[in-house]
């Protein structure tokens, strides 16, 4: 649940403030942004509230864009004032906080073919962000799918269970994960020193190392013995990391701390610990 505050609060931060007085008049984006962090506030809020409040904001933000791109003039104004890239950006996202898969990556190639020629005019945060959306995606899409309690199919005896086989199997469960955390390592760098997306994208890897932990115990809780193809399979994808990507989450996540709480971070996450926010808030 923490790590799920913080995600939400880091996008609430990043599309904040985007629009200046001088843009009031497109007025799609505006309320664009404005839905989409009214339902990134839900998500942040330690008040107990229903799902389908921070979808309906979401949804209003798809909305928005939706508009914009349905009247020419207002489309035309934010094209030339560099501001469509936002939109999409939005869109994009609000899909993916939505689960729309398909939706999402349609935006996101939207934005990225649009500019393809001059991809500043999307600016640093939402081109790194663009770029990192399809790991994103492969991380809920996993998230998605063991919240519904799936359960993995396994063959073999009573005595000497395989899971790692069949569909959904727990190896294709990990390798999208290890496919997701690498591509969101690439993003970090891929981004200017000290960018606040880093801290973003350092929270998202950390999720998908939860994620990594939760697969491991929903095998494990099966109640039989497993085999040694699985146990393998469970030990070397658990959070399949190496010591340079884990260095470069936590450095990170704790831009600003102290040395010893860079290296504190470090440890926890090479050793496969959850709750790994919680160190840099000391």
């Amino acid at each position: 649940m923490k790590l799920k505050v913080t995600l939400s609060c880091c996008v609430l931060f990043l599309l904040s403030g985007c629009i200046s007085n001088y843009y009031n008049s497109i007025n799609y984006v505006r309320e664009a942004q404005t839905a989409f962090n009214e339902a990134a506030a839900i998500d942040n809020s330690d008040v107990t509230v229903t799902l389908q409040s921070a979808e309906a904001g979401y949804a209003a933000a798809i909305a928005a864009v939706n508009g914009l791109e349905a009247d020419d003039e207002a489309l035309e104004t934010a094209i030339s004032d560099n501001l469509y890239g936002i939109a999409l950006t939005i869109k994009a996202l609000s899909h993916w906080k939505l689960r729309n898969w398909d939706a999402s990556l349609a935006a996101q190639q939207n934005a990225l073919t649009r500019y393809s020629s001059n991809r500043d005019s999307l600016g640093t945060r939402d081109l790194v962000l663009l770029n990192a959306l399809p790991s994103l995606i492969k991380h809920g899409q996993e998230v998605s799918r063991l919240n519904q309690g799936v359960s993995f199919t396994c063959t073999g005896s009573v005595t000497s269970l395989d899971c790692t086989e069949g569909s959904p199997s727990f190896a294709n469960v990990t390798r999208q994960l290890q496919e997701a955390l690498g591509e969101l390592v690439g993003a970090i760098e891929s981004a200017p020193p000290s960018h606040p997306v880093r801290f973003y994208l350092a929270a998202s890897a950390v999720g998908v190392l939860e994620t990594g932990l939760q697969a491991c115990q929903q095998v494990r809780l099966n109640g039989r013995p497993l085999n040694e193809s699985t146990i393998a399979v469970c030990r070397d994808n658990e959070v399949p990391l190496s010591e340079t990507s884990a260095r470069t989450i936590a450095s990170n996540l704790c831009a600003g701390r102290t040395t010893d709480q860079g290296e504190a971070l470090f440890q926890v996450i090479i050793n496969h610990y959850s709750a790994l926010l919680n160190i840099c808030q000391a």
